[in-house]
């Protein structure tokens, strides 16, 4: 899975979580950016991909997240040891 399917999967799971489903999101939009993406939807995000791409983070890898690039890079870290 590439970077593109990655950032994909990760926008679908933003979409439904938020209930917004013509947002569009860049490796470099931020939280603070998109409307509705508070703290507790933030959790639900995180799960959420969890979910979709069968894994799991720690606790440290999240805390430090600051843009949707860096849960892309996150989540193909997860996918290569696998």
């Amino acid at each position: 899975m590439d970077r593109h399917d990655i950032l994909h999967g990760v926008q679908a799971v933003v979409r439904e979580v938020l209930d917004a489903p013509t947002l569009t999101l860049t490796e470099q939009t931020e939280a603070v950016e998109v409307g509705g993406w508070d703290s507790l939807r933030h959790v639900r995000i995180i799960l959420a991909v969890e979910a979709r791409f069968g894994i799991r983070f720690d606790m440290d890898e999240i805390q430090d997240l600051a843009d949707v690039g860096a849960l892309v890079d996150l989540v193909a870290k997860h996918l290569a040891a696998q």
